[in-house]
């Protein structure tokens, strides 16, 4: 169950100062795709864009999480399920926090997705990364996103593209200053 906003502490740093020293607001950068489609070296392409501009950005992967935080969890649908559930958890009280966090996690699975979404709220972008031409039979549980916040061909673009793209998603939607527009758009408080 989760913790009504009312639960949560209140940071002694607001919103707008936060916004104000990185840049940014905070938001979930959910990078998926099927396994061996590159996500993991995207996820630190974009982390290196966004501190280069100053900003505070923070990856979680799922594979490390699968050797820490999620170790007591299985392999079964419930325990992808519930990895999903608790990296999301964690993305938002960071992107709550002012960071960009990035994650990259395959979540085969569309409900998982939309699950780590409604958690997200708001701040949560999916990108769907496709590398593949053909699903390999290990890819055959990957549900392709349907309608994904951005959709990145890693078969066309090379890896620096992608990460721009990225970034330009994040200054459309007004979580990255561009121009005159300041940092964190409607989640600046």
């Amino acid at each position: 169950m989760r913790p009504s906003q009312s639960t949560s502490l209140k940071s002694a740093v607001s919103a707008t100062e936060r916004a104000a020293r990185s840049g940014h607001g905070g938001a979930i950068v959910w990078l998926t795709g099927r396994k061996g489609a590159g996500m993991s070296k995207l996820a630190r392409a974009i982390e290196r864009r966004l501190f280069d501009r100053g900003g505070a950005p923070i990856v979680l992967e799922a594979a490390v999480f699968r050797s820490g935080l999620n170790t007591d969890l299985g392999s079964t649908p419930a325990a992808e399920a519930e990895s999903i559930r608790r990296t999301a958890e964690i993305a938002a009280h960071l992107a709550n926090n002012g960071f960009v966090v990035i994650v990259a996690a395959a979540s085969p699975v569309a409900a998982g997705r939309a699950q780590a979404r409604a958690i997200g709220g708001k701040r949560f972008y999916e990108v769907h990364l496709d590398a593949t031409g053909t699903p390999g039979a290990s890819d055959a549980a990957y549900e392709v996103p349907a309608a994904p916040d951005l959709r990145l061909d890693a078969r066309r673009h090379d890896l620096d593209t992608n990460a721009l793209q990225v970034e330009q998603l994040l200054e459309t939607t007004g979580v990255i200053a561009s121009g005159d527009r300041p940092a964190g758009g409607e989640f600046a408080i």
